[in-house]
């Protein structure tokens, strides 16, 4: 499957000095497989060092003697040729089981060989708070990597002239093919079923795009998650609590206010016992956290309300397999509103929502963004809905709904397909 991270990879390879480049994001996305295609593929040879499966790598690193020292033994210990070090790519595969590999990125840097290295992470946060040492900030490039968004589960499926067609339409005013819409809405929803797990979307195209046989695949990556969040829970003195904030987010998206509140998870705890819970989880791309705002007002991180914040999965499959019945209204909301963010996290920095009162009355915008100036967004899972919330909101703030409608433009709004999520900063 093509990724939209390939293209990040061979900028990074063309730059006349490059630093190590470390891939961060959760697991079980894909990040072993896409460096690996890229090593094959842009490179005479690679070196593939696991740091999970392979404890004796460790103490290569551990008899570290300065960085020319360290990559001849990296290449007698897989018994390459160092003679051919520029056409050869080091890949250290989840390095954040090994401190040693970490720390020596600076020093590999900063060395006067021509040494291509890339890294790769999960749960890195985890080892450097419990192990205290020093990221090497400045020293490393960095890149975040997702799960497969919906223009590469599209491209998957072979489809994606008629999305291109469509992001065309809407950027030079063109006719919108309905046709199009209309196939896009349709995997829209399988990728609302099934979530952007490789194996996942994989297990799903290979059997004839079965949503049941994709689930069953997806049953196993949770499991190995929790079993995860069991592994890392030891950074905690309340083990339990890690994993049941996890497991609760699901019960406050089922809801018409999807406000977080731990105090009803357990009354005697309060927002600041499970901050860092909640930063842990937000840190290692596991969930996402958006705050609340004061007001719409630029910049915007100044507005925000720290404890008061919703969490949505990082995967549209976990919360799918939460639910019994997809078709409920207001787990169709929470599936819809759960896509857009894990989309517009990919774009922006920050994402917040906002409560307001106008004349006596409470309401919600789902989501406000930045981009030079504040937007605020509207998501239904519908062609058929009521805006009361966002044509009350402040109206010098554009304002923007994502729905099953194609797209058009009125006074007060502009409407884009749900689909379009992906691509929201280009067509702003």
């Amino acid at each position: 499957m093509k990724r939209n991270i390939y293209k990040e990879l061979i900028e990074w390879k063309n730059k006349k000095k490059h630093k190590p480049l470390l891939i961060l994001g959760q697991r079980q996305i894909g990040k072993t497989y896409i460096i690996k295609k890229f090593a094959s593929w842009e490179y005479k040879n690679f070196i593939y060092v696991n740091f999970f499966d392979d404890k004796e790598i460790i103490n290569v690193f551990r008899s570290y003697k300065g960085s020319e020292h360290l990559v001849k033994m990296i290449f007698d210990y897989y018994e390459k040729n160092i003679d051919d070090l520029e056409n050869t790519l080091i890949i250290l595969d989840e390095i954040q089981e090994c401190n040693e590999a970490i720390l020596s990125l600076k020093a590999l840097n900063e060395s006067s060989l021509n040494i291509n290295i890339v890294a790769t992470g999960s749960y890195l946060g985890y080892n450097i708070a419990t192990s205290k040492i020093t990221f090497p900030i400045g020293q490393v490039e960095i890149i975040k990597m997702k799960q497969i968004m919906f223009d590469e589960f599209v491209v998957a499926l072979g489809k994606e002239n008629m999305l291109y067609d469509i992001v065309n339409s809407i950027q030079n005013n063109k006719e919108f093919n309905i046709i199009y819409h209309n196939k896009m809405i349709e995997l829209f929803n399988e990728y609302l079923r099934i979530g952007g797990f490789p194996e996942v979307v994989k297990t799903y195209i290979e059997n004839n795009n079965s949503v049941n046989k994709a689930l069953e695949a997806l049953k196993s990556i949770r499991y190995r998650y929790e079993n995860d969040l069991d592994k890392y829970s030891s950074l905690f003195i309340n083990k339990t609590y890690l994993r049941l904030i996890y497991k609760s987010i699901d019960k406050f998206l089922n809801r018409e206010n999807k406000k977080y509140i731990f105090s009803e998870i357990d009354k005697n705890k309060r927002y600041r016992d499970v901050e860092k819970f909640l930063f842990w989880l937000d840190d290692s791309n596991l969930v996402i956290k958006i705050n609340n705002l004061k007001k719409v007002k630029s910049p915007l991180n100044l507005q925000e309300i720290d404890n008061y914040f919703k969490l949505f999965y990082n995967d549209l499959g976990f919360l799918n397999l939460s639910f019994t019945n997809v078709y409920d209204q207001n787990i169709k909301g929470a599936l819809a509103e759960n896509f857009v963010v894990i989309h517009l996290k990919d774009m922006f920095d920050k994402i917040y929502f906002y409560n307001f009162v106008n004349n006596g009355k409470k309401y919600e915008v789902d989501f406000v963004i930045e981009k030079q100036k504040p937007f605020i967004l509207e998501v239904k899972n519908s062609t058929s809905y009521k805006l009361k919330s966002l044509l009350s909101a402040n109206n010098d703030v554009e304002k923007i709904v994502l729905s099953l409608n194609p797209y058009y433009k009125t006074d007060n709004y502009i409407n884009i397909p749900i689909y379009l999520a992906y691509t929201l900063d280009k067509l702003i």
